[in-house]
This record gives structure tokens, C-alpha cells and sequence, in this order.
């Protein structure tokens, strides 16, 4: 096409070998000797720079490609002509393209997502700056060695649109099988456009193949045109409805119909992504700190039935709890606690007054487990508290009486006292249990 040979020199870059050819132009890996390092030169066909009008276009479209400054744009280092023949000059990757990765084999969604939303983003700054590719397809799409892609090839097919030699014969800039159908009739393009393309190369990530294959390129052209799409589910079965319906809408025929933008694109996508894959719960990783369950409070209880005393142990290393139901209970609520209190530190047959012997027979207890459970301890196994003996222990809380001693009866708490010196003998004074206690 242009007669290029290894080791001819094209300005300063020094050609190596051929790496590369297309419809629209021919790639080169070349040394640039001021700078030490290879380079990728793409030469376009000789004929072109014998039009002084294209040569003038070409260097306004380069101008434009090389301050595309973007990280998954193929920066442009240089452009020129030299003995006839134009040429741009592109950092050179020793890699491969994304359309041998999805020969290669299936791709996950994670994958999929990762190479789209750089694509997306990339495409999406060309056209903030007024830049339409209209070629975009995967083998424009180079991969480096990290798994990174970078769009290439921008303003080629412009610039091969004003060509003389391809409006005279009526020729279609554009590959058919990624090609818009605006673009199969020779509209004038948008950005929509390239957002059609760009869809067709997500459903090829997604899917594995194109949506419309003929054997001729013009069939393929006709079916962009008027064939119904392919539902994706259809090639992929499972396919979530959120992502099919994201497809159907950046390849519908009418361009108004599509998104609008490549970020509307892109925020669709990954909307419905979410929705197919939802995120799985953040595993512990080493070294983090996990926190416990903090331990249920426990209250030691105490209830009585004819001289009977319960209780409730609390596991060791624990605090007594505060209910918000005592707090709530203001002046009552304090009182209740005060004579929980009395019943469980006296639990006793009061025996001055009536001359039985004190007693205390447990009911049960229920005792904590490490686990945070609670397990019953037979009643054989409980050791009766002693009973209360001596006298002037405690002053009542009238401050009126000495408390010596403290029973349970029934429904009811006695309190044994011994005159103070504002009152005159020995008493028993009796506080009704308070329901629920």
C-alpha cells in the first residue's frame, strides 16, 4: 500500500517492521533514536498526501488527536510526512488488543466492567472535546501488560472521510460489523454514534460474539439497519434483565433513542451491575479487630412464695444492669429496688418475733454460660445464705427504727426493729410485695 521498509527512515524514527495493517492504515514498530526507545508509526496511504487539501485536514486533525492527553488514551507523540507519505507516531505497546482477549475466552462480569468503564471514560473525554472517534471497535482497543486498555486510532476515520478518493466512489468509513446505522447510511455523526459502537463491543464482552454476523459486509450493514437485535440473553442465558435492557438502549436504531452521553452510559451499567451482582458481605481480614457482641446485662431478681427465695446469678465479670424501667419509674421504681434489695440480702425466716427457726429453701437458679447462654442449676446444688442475726445492723429508712432482721411471708415483707430514741419498744412492720418484683 505504501511501500514502507524495514529500516527506512520516516523523518527521525527508523522503521523496524511491520506489526500491523488495516483498511485505513498500515502500523510499524520503529526506533526513534533522539529519544532511545520504540515507537509505533501508522502510515496511511500514499495517494492521500497528494492532495493538498487532505494534507491540510491531516494536520489539523493531528494537532487535535495529539492534546487528547487521557491514561486509557494511546497518547500521540509526533505526526509528519516524508517523502510522500504521512504518518502518525504512537507510543508503541508490545502487547495485545481486546479483540484477541475476547477470542481468548469468556470474560467475567468483573472483567467486563473493568475494561468497559476505562473505555467509557475515555471516549466520554474525546467527546467533551469534540473529538468523535467513529472507528471504535476492539482491535482499536490496545492492552498492556497489566490488563489496562488504551483507545487508539482517533480522527483516522475523519480525516478518511474527507478524503477525495473515498466520496468520489461513495465508500463507507467505519468497520460493519461495530458500525452505526446512521453511519451504514452516511449521516452526519455524533457522539451517539460512538455510543452505539461502544455498545456493540459491551455486548461482545458480555456475550462472546457480535450481534449481526452475514457472510457479506454489506448484509451486515442491512441487518444494523433494520434486523432486530439479538436479545443478549438469548447468546447468554442467566443474562440479568438489568444489563440486557442497558444493552437494548445503546443499540437502538433511532440515535435519539440511545444515551445521551458516555457517563449516562456508563452510570446505567454500572446501576445494573450492582443489581446482578450484589455485594457480598466484607470478609475479616488478617489483623483486623472484630468486636464481640457486648454480654447481656443481667439483674439478680429476686420474688418470694411462703418463705421461698429465687435468685439470679451474674456470670463473673459482668455488670448489673439498670433497666430503663426503673429509671422510668422515678420515686416507685427506687422503692422496688430498695426492698429487692432487702429480700435478697436478708432472704430469711424472720425468728425473734415468732420463734421459728430461719430457713431458706431454694426454688432455682439460673446461671450464665461463657457461651452467653444460661443453663439451670438444681435446686440440691444451692447452699442457703445464713440468716440474719444481731442487732442494730441497719437503720430503717424512716431513720426512725433499727432493722435486725428481715423475712419473707407470702405476699408480704416484714422488717424486725428495735426502738430508737424517739420511739418506744420492739416492732414488726410489714411492706406488701409489689407486683411483678
Amino acid at each position: 500500500m505504501d511501500n514502507v521498509q524495514p529500516g527506512q527512515q520516516l523523518g527521525p524514527y527508523r522503521i523496524i517492521n511491520q506489526i500491523g495493517q488495516g483498511g485505513m492504515a498500515t502500523v510499524y514498530k520503529a526506533y526513534h533514536a533522539a529519544m532511545d526507545r520504540y515507537v509505533a508509526v501508522k502510515v496511511l496511504p500514499r495517494q492521500f498526501a497528494e492532495s493538498k487539501e487532505f494534507m491540510g485536514r491531516f494536520q489539523q486533525e493531528a494537532r487535535t488527536i495529539a492534546n487528547l492527553e487521557h491514561p486509557h488514551i494511546l497518547p500521540v507523540h509526533d505526526f509528519g510526512e516524508s517523502g510522500g507519505i504521512t504518518y502518525f507516531v504512537m507510543r508503541f505497546l508490545d502487547t495485545g488488543t481486546l479483540k484477541e482477549r475476547i477470542a481468548a475466552g469468556s470474560l467475567s462480569l468483573a472483567e467486563v466492567d473493568r475494561l468497559f468503564t476505562q473505555l467509557a471514560d475515555a471516549l466520554g473525554y474525546a467527546h467533551q472535546r469534540g473529538v468523535v472517534h467513529r472507528d471504535i471497535k476492539p482491535s482499536n482497543v490496545l492492552v498492556d501488560a497489566r490488563g489496562d486498555v488504551f483507545l487508539t486510532d482517533f480522527g483516522i476515520a475523519k480525516l478518511m472521510e474527507g478524503a477525495a478518493q473515498f466520496t468520489a466512489t461513495g465508500a463507507i468509513t467505519g468497520t460493519p460489523a461495530y458500525m452505526s446505522p446512521e453511519q451504514a447510511q452516511g449521516e452526519k455523526l455524533d457522539q451517539r454514534s460512538d455510543i452505539y459502537s461502544l455498545g456493540i463491543v459491551l455486548y461482545e464482552m458480555v456475550t462472546g460474539r457480535v450481534p449481526f454476523e452475514a457472510e457479506t459486509p454489506l448484509a451486515v450493514i442491512l441487518k444494523h439497519m433494520q434486523a432486530p437485535l439479538p436479545l443478549p440473553s438469548s447468546i447468554k442465558p442467566g443474562l440479568s434483565p438489568e444489563i440486557e435492557r442497558v444493552l437494548l438502549k445503546a443499540l437502538a436504531k433511532d440515535r435519539n433513542d440511545r444515551f445521551a452521553a458516555c457517563k449516562e452510559f456508563l452510570n446505567a451499567w454500572k446501576f445494573a451491575l450492582s443489581v446482578a451482582t450484589p455485594a457480598a458481605p466484607q470478609a475479616a481480614r488478617a489483623g483486623d479487630t472484630v468486636k464481640a457482641p457486648p454480654p447481656q446485662p443481667t439483674v439478680e431478681a429476686a420474688s418470694a412464695a411462703k418463705g421461698t427465695v429465687h435468685t439470679k446469678q451474674i456470670a463473673p465479670g459482668q455488670k448489673r444492669g439498670l433497666p430503663l424501667g426503673w429509671i422510668i419509674g422515678g420515686v416507685v421504681a427506687a422503692a422496688a429496688v430498695a426492698l429487692l434489695a432487702i429480700v435478697i440480702v436478708g432472704g430469711l425466716v424472720l425468728s425473734r418475733f415468732t420463734g421459728a427457726e430461719p430457713t431458706a429453701t431454694a426454688v432455682g437458679i439460673v446461671e450464665s454460660t461463657p457461651g452467653g447462654g444460661e443453663t439451670a442449676v438444681p435446686p440440691e446444688e444451692i447452699t442457703p445464705a445464713p440468716p440474719i442475726t444481731g442487732e442494730g445492723e441497719w437503720t430503717s429508712w424512716a431513720a426512725g427504727n433499727l432493722i435486725f432482721n428481715v423475712a419473707v411471708n407470702g405476699e408480704m415483707v416484714l422488717s424486725g426493729e428495735k426502738d430508737s430514741p424517739l420511739k418506744s419498744g420492739d416492732r414488726v412492720t410489714v411492706f406488701p410485695m409489689i407486683a411483678g418484683g
